[in-house]
């Protein structure tokens, strides 16, 4: 892990991350604690008291839970300007899911305490965090409907849709978009669950239709990406 001096004022995800979202960056420019992490790093591990948010700033954070058979599930994948444990924080403090870094990421810590006397007596400070909560339930409750699908296309389609557009980097005049793809066949068959042949044989499907084009670690989606994936 080494500690960086980067800043929250010029964060390319500003606005879309619920820490600097509401003109909150100078305050919480003193309190939180960055650092960068290489991929494969744990960051959260099941079971443990947590000490406070983590922000996911750059790279992606793998979120797993154990069923009661003592299997490892991939949650999600938790991209730049998400918060992580906020649910836990709110409730028992223990967390309940192990987060593992699926690149070399920067992720900041806010310790709690901190964070809640940063919010105290801020209405809409109170709240966005109400909502951030309800929000990740409901992505959850999304991420619960998929492990019950039995299409492994529906399963991967979805994982294509979960691109945020607020890691876009380029569009170019044909509306044809390109976004940050650094993900490996075996990486997206654990996220889905499934096997790495099956990923190889519909992701190849969908390059051969002009779906999808990989250009090194950046993934082409057509104009019409939506129309041809095709309804859930």
């Amino acid at each position: 892990m080494d500690p960086l001096q980067g800043t929250c004022m010029n964060c390319p995800v500003c606005n879309k991350c619920i820490v600097c979202g509401y003109d909150w960056s100078r305050l919480f420019e003193r309190i939180r604690i960055s650092a960068r992490y290489p991929a494969g790093a744990t960051v959260i591990v099941e079971g443990e008291p947590l000490s406070g948010l983590i922000v996911d700033c750059t790279g992606a954070v793998k979120i797993t839970i154990t069923t009661a058979t003592g299997k490892s599930v991939v949650l999600k994948v938790c991209r730049p300007g998400e918060v992580i444990g906020m649910a836990d924080l709110l409730s028992d403090r223990i967390s309940s899911i192990r987060c593992t870094t699926l690149f070399d990421s920067e992720l900041s810590l806010i310790p709690w305490r901190d964070f809640e006397q940063a919010i105290s007596g801020h209405a809409d400070a109170l709240k966005a965090v109400a909502s951030y909560v309800a929000l990740c339930v409901k992505s959850e409750r999304e991420r619960m409907r998929e492990f019950v699908c039995p299409s492994v296309r529906t399963r991967i389609n979805s994982f294509l849709r979960s691109l945020s557009p607020s890691i876009v980097t380029h569009t170019h005049p044909s509306t044809t978009v390109f976004v940050p793809f650094p993900y490996t066949n075996e990486q997206i068959a654990e996220i889905v669950g499934c096997t790495r042949e099956s990923v190889s044989r519909l992701m190849s499907a969908l390059e051969k239709t002009g779906t999808i084009e990989r250009h090194g670690t950046l993934l082409k989606l057509a104009a019409d990406f939506e129309r041809r994936l095709g309804p859930n």
